[in-house]
Formats: C-alpha cells, structure tokens, sequence
C-alpha cells in the first residue's frame, strides 16, 4: 500500500522506516520493530544549469523558474546585484573574488534557496578590455573589442598567432579615449580585422601593430592623436585603400606603410596646421625635407619643386601602378622606392635625359623603376 510524506523540503534528504509494534513476551507493553529503512531526496525543483562563463559574464538556464521570486548575485552574504527573474546572463564579474548566483523559491508556505557558486576569474590570466569590463582572454569569444582603459596592449598578440590556443577572430575593434598606446606587434596577423576606431588619444602605434591586417580597409588617426607610427606598423595590409592622418601626426616610420598595394588615397588633415607633413595629390610628403615618404597607385607627384627626394619604400607593391611623372626637381630616390612595382611600365621625367642621369637611386628594389621605359622632357 503506498505511503505518501507531504509537505517535504526540496532538495533534502529524509531518513524513513517502516515499522511493526508487536505486543511485549511479558505483556508490559509494546516493542517497535524496524521491518525496512532507508534513505530518499527529494527532488530539486530550481537548479541552475549550463552555466559558462565567457570572460566576465556568466550565463545560465534556470529549471523550475516558475517557482523562483527573486534571484541575485551574492559575495558570502552580501548581494551584489539583484538580477531580474528572466534574466539569464550575468555581466562585470568582478576579479579574484568568489560569486555566487542564488535562487530564492517558495513551495507552499515555506521558502527555499538554491545556490551555484560560479568558478573565481583570476587577474593573472591575461586580460583584455571589451565592452568597459576586463575579460579573461582565455575565454573570450568576441568578434568585436571595445577598448575603453588603458592597459598593456601587447597581451593582444594571441589574437593574431594561428598557433595560440587562445586565439580567436576579431572583426572590429573600437578604441576609448582611455587607450593611449598600441603596443608592438599587438594585432599583427589579425587577418580578419575588417574596422578599427583608434582613440583621439594614442601617442603611439607600435612596431608590427597591424602588420599583415589584410582585411583591414580604410584607416583613420582622428584629430588629437599626436601618434608616432612605428615600423611595419600597417605593413602588408593589402586591403587598406584608404589612410586619413591627423594633423599632429609627428613621426612616421618610412617602413609603416610597405605593401599596401591596395592604396588609392592618402590624406593628412587639417594639412596646414601638420608642421612635419602634407599631402598633396594622394602623396605623403615630409615638408622640410621634402621626401615623398609614401605614394600609391593613384599618386600625382607634384611638380612645384616641393619634391626633391623619393623615400624608402615609398611605393612598394603598387601592383597598379603602370606609369608614373618624376619632376625634374627628385635628386634621389631611396632603397625600394618602387619596389614590387610589377606594373610599372612607363616613366615620364621632365628634366633631360642628363639631368635623369645625375638622379642617386638606390640599387636595392629599384629594378622595375630602372628597366621601365623613361620619357624625358616630359611636360604633358
């Protein structure tokens, strides 16, 4: 016949027996007899399940949520957060500090918790900033970085190296005004970074910081940047078609910008208050020293006399380009001018072909430059 106990507590375990009272030998009373017992738990009726924990937001499903009244994150015994009963995720977890989600629920007339305590995020993981809050890079999952806070951007090169089990794709990243430095090498390989937002507060972008972005396609360093761009900073990003530099711009490595053979247009803005660059015709030109630091297959080289010097590298990889004009004013032209330059087929120079002659170019990369043919006197 079957037994039923009402009114248990959830999630508890009860002792139970059955039990036979017979009549004493002597006739002095009655003796209990344990004829079975055993153990049994009652069921849980709100569990937290499939937890996972992305950086510094956990999410969850919650089982018997129509019994749950209140549910919140708590630190021992204090709430840190009350959370909303359909709220299923949990963001800015906070570091080095051990959480727990708790459940209240009511069965009948009594009130029940359940609790999952949530695994403690360690600081010396390696961190990133992503939305605001510091994300373990470990567990990231983003496709999109939010940077808001300066902090050791070298730490971003696992994002990059194909071999790094912690690696992952990034597809934008939108910088704060908190970041004022891009560490060396810190998106280097990133080939799948199709748009960046830079802060109007960086100082640098380091050596290697987007060495080999090739999805990356348009570039631009806001006004307030008062940026030194270092080596190989945006080398080898093929898909880049267009730079806009800011007028405080001061310091531009010549290698910055080799193998952007996509290139159409180069701009600095504000161009008259950059007292170290212009531009002019989609060429990069150095004022005082009046190099042509960079160009690209769509460059008019100025003939006004304010180039007299093509730098190194300055034209390397433009595949499009198929002819170029050298004004008669360009003494020298430096190690891999036009380097890769595979296309280039004409030169038109508006000098003599004796003045071409007293031109110093540089052995190294020059070849598709030297055996192109020349057109001299040239004033089309």
């Amino acid at each position: 016949e079957a037994v039923t106990f009402e009114n248990l507590a959830p999630e508890t375990t009860y002792d139970y027996a059955i039990v036979a009272v017979y009549d004493a030998i002597d006739g002095q009373g009655k003796a209990p007899h344990i004829l079975y017992q055993a153990q049994a738990r009652t069921e849980v009726l709100v569990a937290f399940e499939n937890v996972t924990i992305a950086g510094l937001t956990a999410t969850f499903t919650l089982g018997g949520a129509e019994y749950v009244t209140a549910l919140g994150l708590y630190e021992e015994e204090t709430l840190l957060r009350e959370l909303a009963l359909d709220a299923r995720q949990v963001d800015h977890l906070p570091i080095d500090k051990e959480v727990t989600l708790v459940a209240t629920y009511t069965v009948g007339d009594k009130t029940y918790t359940t609790t999952y305590t949530l695994p403690v995020i360690k600081e010396s993981e390696g961190l990133v900033i992503i939305d605001g809050v510091i994300r373990g890079i470990g567990s990231c999952t983003d496709t999109t970085l939010y940077l808001n806070h300066p902090i050791d951007l070298a730490a971003f090169t696992v994002f990059g190296n194909p071999g790094n089990p912690y690696s992952f794709p990034i597809y934008e990243v939108y910088m704060g005004d908190g970041v004022t430095e891009i560490a060396d090498s810190a998106f280097q390989n990133c080939d799948k970074l199709q748009k960046v937002v830079l802060s109007s507060h960086l100082t640098k972008i380091g050596d290697s910081a987007f060495y080999n972005c090739s999805s990356l396609t348009a570039l631009d360093i806001p006004e307030g940047c008062s940026t030194s761009i270092g080596e190989w900073a945006f080398a080898a990003c093929t898909g880049l078609t267009s730079i806009t530099i800011s007028s405080q711009i001061t310091n531009i490595d010549a290698s910055a910008f080799v193998g952007c053979s996509g290139l159409t247009s180069i701009q600095v803005q504000v161009n008259d208050k950059n007292t170290v660059y212009h531009t002019l015709g989609n060429c990069l030109i150095e004022t005082d020293t009046k190099a042509l630091i960079l160009g690209c297959q769509t460059s008019i080289i100025p003939t006004d006399g304010s180039i007299t010097s093509i730098g190194r590298y300055a034209f390397d990889h433009c595949q499009g380009l198929t002819t170029v004009i050298i004004p008669d004013s360009v003494t020298n032209i430096d190690l891999g001018a036009f380097a890769f330059c595979e296309g280039l087929t004409d030169v038109y120079f508006t000098g003599t072909e004796d003045q071409w002659k007293q031109i110093v170019i540089d052995d190294i990369g020059n070849d598709t430059l030297k055996n192109a043919t020349i057109h001299y006197e040239y004033h089309g």
